[in-house]
Formats: C-alpha cells, structure tokens, sequence
C-alpha cells in the first residue's frame, strides 16, 4: 500500500475509534493490497483495528470484497486458540473497518532462523487446528504463509490472520466471495505459497481442490521453518514473477542442509508440497501434524495405520497410472492411425502404409513408395508430461529409411528428431494432425529423390536429411 493511502486509512481509523470507544491510534502493524491494520489502545485493553482503502469498496471488486467481509462476520463470537478473533465488521464512513483480537507476536516470516527445533511441532500442529477450525465452518483461507503467521516471542504460541480473500468451500466459480466471474480468472493471494493447481487454474473449485490448497499452504510454512529459508527463495530473489510462477509449476522444493533430526518433518513438508493435488490428498492427513503429545505406543499404532492405509493408496495410484498409460496410449495410436488413413486417402495405391503396435511413448508407420527399393520407418514418439500436465505430451518425429524385409529393432531410431506439436488425451486436433501429414510428405519426397539419386541406404537418417538443422 502507498504511503499516502496508508495516511487516508490513518485518519479514517482515527475518526472511527472516536465513535467507538476512543482511545488512540499508536502504530501501524502493517499494510497489505487493500487495507491497513493499526494497534489500537483503549487503555485497559489493546485491539487490532482494519480499515479498508476506500478505493476497494466502490471499484469493480467491491461486491466480492463486501462478500467476503459478510464471511468474516460469521466469526464473530467464535473462538479458536491459533486463529485472530474477529470481534467486529463495521461499514461506515465509505469504507470498512474490522476490529479483531491484538496478538503481540512477530510474523514468523521474520524469525524463522530463531524458532528453536522443539517448537517446530507444537507449532505447526497449531497451525493445522487453525485450518480444521475454518474448515468446520465450510471456509477456506486461500493465503497461508509465514507472513500471515503470528509467534510469540518465547515461540510457544501462533495465530493465524488474515481472514482478508476467505470463501466458502463450494464447487462454484461465479460466486459473490470468489475471484472468478464469467471469462475472467484474476489470481489473488501469493504466488509463492500457491499451489500450481491454484495458481494456474488447472482444476475447477471443489471441496478437494481447497482442501489440496490448504495441504500445499502449510507445507509451505513447514518447509521454512524445517529450512530456515523461504519456499522458492532464489525464484523470489529473481525478482521475476515468470520465473516463480515456472518454479511453482516445475521446482521441487530444495530442503538441503536440513538436521537428520527433522527429516521426518521434512518428509511431510515434501509431501505436502507435491506438485500434483492427487498425491498430496492421497499422502498426507491432517492427524500428520499432531505427534507433540502422543505416546511411542500411539505414535507407532498411527504410524503403521498410516503405512497401511498408504499402501491402498499406492495400489489406487498404480491402478490409476495403468488407466493413465492405456489413455496415453490410445490417444497417440488413434492420432498414428489417423495419419495413416488420411496418406492412403491421398496418395494410395502409389503410396502404401501400415501401422505397427506401439505403446504410450512411440507408434511406428511404415511407407512403401511404389518401385523404391528401401522402405521408409517413421516413429511418432510422445514424451508426455509429469504431475498436473500429465495428459499432455511432446511430439516429435524420427524417420530411417529400411530393407523391405522387417521393421528393424526400435534402438534402429537413434538419429535426429523433429519436433512436431503437442498432444494431449481426450482432445483431437486437427491442425497437428495435418502438420504431421505433411512431415511425413516431406519426409516421403526427400526419401524418393536420394532412392533416384542412389544416394539412399539402410539405416539412413532422413529427418536429418530432410532438415538439417534438425
């Protein structure tokens, strides 16, 4: 927030506490996109006083912020340990104003090479009460990060804040609380600490893709506190939102220099921290983060529950990958075939094709040129992505030209390659079918005229032939 705009939220915060109790404005705890928060004494008792630029109350956004404020009234009244009491949501005065409980603790962002190794625990299990809490009512916070964490100074306690861009946890994308409102899909909360899924829109709202969210955010914190650095903290030193936004997508987290005596917290912050959401609600619970006050007996029985009940999982995840690689499969035999009958269609009988059996990753057409003597192999061969882009793969093309007699072994493939588009499961595109059509053509045409010159062999690469710079 600007100087300027933080001095309007100042007076504004001055006249509304003279209206309300008195007492004085005597410090700024911070300001973020849209609000200011000032410690507010009323000399028998401190507070937390939120005052709303003005600006976020009458543009385009407001209806969502007003939506939202509407949730964080619901609050008033409950109470839970590591989460700010919210103990009023006042409109007035051409903004909003939200009077909550005063925590004298430091953001943990700040302090993260100070929390001792014992407090880790106790700590984060706070945190996860915190995010059970919001979850009983059907809310979801959408910003955990170190810096929305309060720690007390002796590290024994935190609270959660920020209740600022809450929503319920609905399968709705144009809701009045939510960010999404016809075509648009403005991002808000922080790159750093969002999950790809999030961050880029890859899935749908869902009670799943909230809870995944939640799972990723406290990974987050776990990982700076277990590292004593910040996630992705070369990217946000980069300065370039581009270069975070790749990191969040693609970077495993870097838990170097971590003591073995944390590395089973370590784990857990790894899990939670998977780029795609199916692994991490298959691989971590909530009763993960609870171990401060069990026993070695319990601890062991939750231990051994968990191996179990992952080993199910694991099955579900391997099951799941079977029916992955027949989709993958399917999806590069069906385009491979289409080629093929779009060349018979065109060129037959002059040009003969036939398709041998591949898998997920290569599917071989074989080319017969009416008086050639060497046939021509060509392997579309898919390098499909992992995680959230999982049905999307790389296309490229490699072609020799062969013997008529046999295909040769699949190793016969080792020159150079030709990029030809994308392919993704469940989605025909014609424009890459007709692309490689026409590589193939070309791959046709370049195999006749060194047949003619005599120049041709077995075993010759003709995507390096063909494009050199290949």
């Amino acid at each position: 927030m600007k100087p300027e705009d933080v001095d309007v939220c100042r007076e504004l915060a001055e006249s509304y506490i003279s209206a309300h109790g008195g007492g004085v404005i005597d410090a700024l705890l911070g300001d973020g996109g849209s609000a200011a928060v000032f410690r507010w004494n009323l000399g028998s008792t401190i507070k937390a006083l939120k005052v709303y630029d003005p600006k976020f109350l009458s543009g385009p956004a407001a209806p969502a912020e007003r939506s939202r404020l509407g949730l964080q009234r619901r609050f008033i009244g409950t109470h839970c340990a590591s989460l700010i009491d919210t103990l009023a949501v006042e409109e007035e005065r051409g903004t909003c104003f939200v009077e909550m409980e005063f925590f004298p603790g430091k953001e943990l962002k700040r302090v993260l090479a100070e929390v001792p190794d014992d407090a880790i625990a106790p700590l984060i299990g706070q945190l996860v009460s915190a995010v059970q809490f919001l979850d009983s009512l059907g809310i979801v916070h959408r910003d955990i990060k170190p810096e929305n964490v309060l720690v007390s100074a002796d590290f024994t306690q935190m609270k959660l804040l920020d209740l600022g861009i809450i929503r319920e946890i609905t399968e709705a994308e144009d809701r009045p609380d939510a960010t999404d409102h016809g075509q648009r899909r403005p991002f808000i909360a922080t790159a750093q600490y969002s999950s790809p899924e999030y961050l880029f829109r890859l899935e749908a709202p869902s009670p799943a893709l909230w809870r995944a969210l939640s799972i990723y955010q406290v990974g987050g914190v776990l990982h700076d506190l277990v590292c004593r650095r910040p996630l992705f903290e070369r990217a946000v030193a980069a300065d370039n939102k581009y270069a975070l936004a790749m990191a969040v997508m693609r970077e495993p987290p870097d838990f170097a220099g971590v003591p073995a005596h944390l590395s089973t917290w370590a784990a857990l912050a790894a899990r939670c921290l998977a780029k795609d959401s199916r692994v991490r609600l298959h691989s971590v619970e909530w009763s993960d983060f609870h171990v401060a006050t069990e026993s070695v007996a319990d601890r062991l029985r939750r231990v051994l529950s968990g191996r179990a009940a992952r080993a199910v999982q694991a099955e579900e995840v391997l099951a799941e990958a079977v029916t992955l690689g027949r989709q993958r499969a399917a999806a590069l035999n069906e385009l491979v075939d289409g080629v093929r009958r779009q060349l018979l269609a065109d060129f037959s009988p002059q040009l003969r094709v036939a398709l041998s059996a591949g898998d997920e990753h290569r599917s071989i057409l074989r080319l017969t040129l009416d008086a050639c003597v060497l046939d021509v192999l060509v392997a579309l061969e898919c390098r499909w992505e992992e995680g959230i882009r999982e049905s999307t793969g790389v296309l490229s093309l490699a072609a020799v030209s062969v013997q008529r007699q046999g295909e040769g072994p699949p190793e016969i493939f080792s020159g150079a390659r030709r990029f030809v588009g994308e392919l993704s499961v469940g989605c025909a595109s014609k424009p890459l079918s007709t692309g490689i059509i026409e590589s193939v053509s070309q791959l046709a045409v370049k195999h006749a005229e060194l047949v003619d010159a005599s120049i041709a062999t077995a075993g010759l690469d003709l995507v390096a032939s063909c494009w050199p710079q290949a």
